[in-house]
């Protein structure tokens, strides 16, 4: 919408001359907060109550009489807080305009409310009776002018003459300069200026949605091709522990200083050589034994990245499916829905709707901090919060200073991997499907996680114990009781595409710890 749709110098001084009228001596009794640059003032005179719409927001700058107040932000921007300081229980003693500009003046028995209504570069402001700005919507400091607090006012410069006597013949709009100036005029640029703003506010809705999502496309579609990538590499698992066993095969443990040799594969009925690469540093059996170790790795690691992947792709199929609903004509209310629809699913959070996902810095600062922790965090399906550990000594910090003592506590049973805790209030029991997610979770960050059916103990937090001089991971727990789960793919998929931690690295090796 172009900036013409705000209101003209000719307009502004119509309704300014009705304002003289209706607003002379009364006192201002309320600012409220309207728009980034904008407000309404809460206007009594005797046996009558007025709201003074002002906005300098473009690209409809407007000032006129409103019959609502506006609906109250979250938070009042700090020029308005500044505004109510200086200019609540003020009477107004004048409304003042400049032949062919489009500024307004609204003095007061404490300063002037000076409102720039010029589109794009649209302003507001208050200044003391010695002119020194006070409040303003939007500070500004070039080589032509500096507005800020504690400045004095300095207003722009003054239209060439030209320009001015053809602000001064242009005809307004509605007819304004035949109504009455008892509210009639007012009224009629309300009526004019509501349903321009309803579309204004959809489309930068629209807009702030369509970026929020590019955003989001742009961001899932590097984690799939990252993804794909740990997956190439963890399809090498295999030729690892052929390597292993030939090496094993040669029957030489102890030799040293080979940078590479030929073995067989007896895997194969054919018996080719394979050319092993080794580390010189390394016996035969060391390199072999770290041939083994990266296989088991990397086949622990493929399900993750499997299920991630899934997960990434799942999401970007449905972003993408959003961005077209939005690309067409939408309501209000259908783009709210939308959102909240986006939300619940997990493809966006209400920070990056508001706009607020941060630079480059601010996901630096929060991947710093996700590594800092030591657990991962997840959501069930009921909306419980369930971390694991990120470590053996990240199951120590989780099981016995991060849980509190009514957290439900999960391990595999009989084998090595993350401690899990599922977030439970004091008394309370967990739901059903919290208590598979969990366990769920359990299972798979250990090393049963490749039977397909897991064993899982779980107790209260407060009966997990660690005993002296036991190495990092390891505890006790009393009082447990046991689950089997199957590693169902859907719910593994749903639970670690819904990791609360995107700035943490992935999960690689859950930590050879165990439970007894």
């Amino acid at each position: 919408m172009a900036a013409a749709e705000s209101m003209t110098a000719v307009e502004i001084g119509l309704v300014a001359e009705e304002l003289a009228r209706l607003a002379d001596g009364a006192r201002i009794q309320r600012v409220h907060a309207r728009a980034p640059a904008g407000v309404v003032l809460e206007l009594r005179a005797p046996g009558c109550t007025r709201l003074l719409l002002i906005v300098a927001d473009p690209p409809l700058t407007r000032m006129h009489l409103v019959e609502a107040r506006p609906e109250r932000p979250e938070r009042a921007p700090e020029f308005v807080r500044q505004l109510r300081r200086q200019l609540e229980g003020a009477r107004i003693t004048g409304v003042e305009t400049t032949p062919g500009d489009r500024f307004a003046r609204l003095t007061t028995d404490r300063g002037t409310l000076v409102a720039e209504l010029t589109g794009r570069h649209g302003n507001l402001l208050f200044a003391d009776p010695s002119g020194t700005i006070r409040a303003i919507a939007r500070p500004l400091r070039s080589e032509r002018r500096r507005l800020e607090p504690g400045a004095p006012y300095a207003p722009p410069a003054r239209r060439d003459a030209a320009s001015a006597a053809r602000a001064r013949a242009a005809a307004p709009r509605l007819g304004l300069d035949a109504q009455p100036a008892d509210g009639a005029r007012s009224r009629a640029l309300a009526a004019h200026f509501e349903p321009l703003e309803r579309e204004t506010r959809l489309d930068d809705r629209r807009e702030a949605l369509a970026r929020a999502l590019r955003r989001a496309q742009k961001g899932l579609e590097r984690r799939a091709r990252a993804l794909e990538a740990d997956l190439e590499a963890a399809a090498g698992a295999d030729l690892d522990r052929l390597r292993a066993e030939a090496l094993v095969a040669l029957g030489k443990p102890r030799k040293r200083g080979l940078s590479s040799v030929r073995a067989v594969d007896w895997s194969d009925p054919e018996t080719p050589e394979l050319e092993v690469e080794l580390d010189p540093a390394l016996t035969i059996q060391e390199n072999a034994d770290r041939l083994f170790k990266r296989h088991r790795k990397l086949t622990r690691s493929r399900a993750t990245v499997e299920a991630r992947l899934h997960a990434a792709r799942e999401a970007v199929a449905a972003i993408g499916r959003a961005r077209e609903r939005v690309s067409q004509p939408a309501a209000d209310a259908d783009l709210e829905a939308l959102s909240r629809e986006l939300v619940e699913a997990g493809h966006l959070s209400e920070r990056a709707l508001r706009g607020g996902a941060g630079g480059g810095a601010a996901r630096a600062a929060r991947a710093e901090v996700a590594r800092a922790l030591p657990y991962r965090t997840y959501t069930s399906r009921s909306g419980r919060e369930i971390l694991v550990g990120r470590s053996a000594s990240g199951n120590d910090e989780l099981s016995l200073r991060v849980a509190r003592g009514s957290d439900a506590w999960f391990h595999a049973e009989g084998a090595s991997g993350s401690h899990v805790v599922l977030r439970l209030r004091r008394g309370e029991d967990p739901d059903p499907e919290s208590l598979i997610d969990a366990a769920t979770l359990a299972a798979h960050f250990s090393q049963a996680a490749r039977s397909g059916k897991v064993g899982v103990i779980w107790t209260r937090a407060a009966r997990v114990r660690k005993p002296r001089g036991t190495k990092p991971g390891l505890v006790t727990a009393t009082g447990t009781r046991s689950l089997t789960v199957r590693l169902e793919p859907q719910r593994l998929a749903r639970l670690l595409g819904r990791e609360r931690a995107p700035g943490a690295p992935q999960e690689t090796d859950p930590g050879r710890d165990r439970s007894r």
